[in-house]
């Protein structure tokens, strides 16, 4: 069985996606904030229809080593890189969060999530090319 692991699962995308490679016959693997897992009603509501069947792990984009060991004990066969390290009703009350710098930030931890879990030396098993939809 194949292992995917979904930054963002619990946002738009994330939650079709992972129900999609549900249907495929995957184990999905889910990181999101501390906060989603203290108001479940309201920040999973997207996940609601598949949240026990997928396996949840709390992490930050802000934190390198918290998603070095999420990706170290899932050991997924496929990343999907889509969180944001901003709320969009945030923007308007933190500009700094979300400013211009935010594309470069969201970009570094790209790269973390896409080689945090490869042993030092190895080589990826996976492809590492950013793909993106229309």
């Amino acid at each position: 069985m194949k292992r995917a692991l979904i930054t963002g699962v619990n946002g738009q995308d994330g939650s079709y996606l992972a129900e999609m490679l549900l249907a495929k016959g995957y184990e999905v693997h889910g990181v999101v904030r501390r906060d989603a897992l203290e108001d479940p009603a309201h920040r999973l509501v997207n996940i609601a229809a598949v949240r026990n069947d997928i396996h949840l792990h709390t992490g930050s984009l802000d934190n390198d080593l918290s998603l070095y060991k999420i990706a170290a004990a899932v050991r997924p066969d496929e990343c999907y890189h889509l969180a944001s390290s901003s709320f969009v009703s945030y923007s308007f009350e933190d500009e700094v969060a979300t400013g211009p710098d935010t594309f470069a930030i969201f970009q570094g931890e790209s790269s973390v999530m896409m080689t945090s879990y490869v042993p030092m030396g190895a080589r990826p098993q996976l492809s590492t090319h950013p793909r993106a939809g229309s």
